[in-house]
C-alpha cells in the first residue's frame, strides 16, 4: 500500500466512512408503556446521533429465562435520525436497539399472561391461562367483589391441572378442571394468577369479570 492510499484509509477509519455512519454514532431507545397486558402493543422509539435517514435499525430482545439475544423487529430511521415501531411483547424481556455498529442501552418490559374465567353450567367455574410458558400445577385464586367494602375477597384456589400447545399457535395453554363455587346470584367474580405463581417471566394476571 502506498503512503497516499494508507493516509486515505487511516482518515476514513477515523471518520467511519463507508461503514454506514460515523465513528461517534450512538443510538437511543425508549419504550412506552413498560408494562402491558397479554397481546398489548408498546411503542418503541429512539434516534441515531448522526441524524441520517434510512438507516436500518434492529430491535433485539432477551427473554426473561434466556441468555441470548434474538431479533424481534426491525425498522429504519426517518429524516433527522429518529426511528419508531410498535411491538407486542408476549413475555417479559429486555430490549435493545442496534444500528450503524452501535448498540443502545437496555430497557425492560413486563407483561401479564392472559387469564380467562368461564362458567358452565351455572355455579361450575373453570380457568384457562395462555402464555409463552406453561403454568401447569400453578394455583389461580378465585375472587368475588364485595360491593359494600369495594374490595376483592378470596373464595378459593384452583389448580391448573392440564396444559398443551395447539398446533400453529404461539402460546401454551394451562387449564383447570371445573369446580363448584357457591356464591349469591349476581356476584361479580374474577380469577387471578398471583405474582408468586407468574414470575419470573410474567407479572400477575387478571381474568375477565364474570357475574354469577
Amino acid at each position: 500500500m502506498t503512503r497516499g492510499v494508507g493516509l486515505v484509509v487511516a482518515v476514513a477509519a477515523l471518520l467511519g466512512l463507508g461503514l454506514g455512519g460515523t465513528a461517534a454514532d450512538t443510538i437511543s431507545i425508549d419504550a412506552r408503556p413498560t408494562i402491558t397486558k397479554s397481546g398489548g402493543r408498546i411503542a418503541v422509539s429512539g434516534a441515531i446521533s448522526s441524524g441520517r435517514a434510512d438507516v436500518d435499525v434492529t430491535l433485539e430482545g432477551r427473554f426473561c429465562d434466556e441468555t441470548t439475544w434474538r431479533e424481534v423487529s426491525a425498522t429504519h430511521t426517518d429524516p433527522g435520525g429518529a426511528w419508531y415501531l410498535e411491538y407486542t411483547p408476549q413475555i417479559g424481556q429486555v430490549l435493545r436497539a442496534k444500528a450503524v455498529g452501535a448498540t443502545s442501552s437496555e430497557v425492560r418490559v413486563q407483561t401479564r399472561p392472559s387469564v380467562s374465567l368461564g362458567q358452565r353450567p351455572p355455579g361450575m367455574f373453570f380457568v384457562n391461562v395462555n402464555a409463552q410458558r406453561p403454568f401447569w400445577h400453578s394455583k389461580v385464586v378465585l375472587q368475588r367483589f364485595d360491593a359494600k367494602k369495594r374490595v376483592w375477597i378470596e373464595i378459593r384456589k384452583i389448580l391448573l391441572t392440564e396444559t398443551g400447545a395447539p398446533p400453529g399457535v404461539g402460546y401454551v395453554w394451562s387449564g383447570s378442571d371445573k369446580v363448584r363455587v357457591r356464591v349469591s346470584k349476581g356476584t361479580t367474580m374474577r380469577a387471578v394468577l398471583p405474582l408468586a405463581q407468574a414470575k419470573p417471566c410474567y407479572l400477575a394476571g387478571y381474568s375477565n369479570l364474570l357475574r354469577r
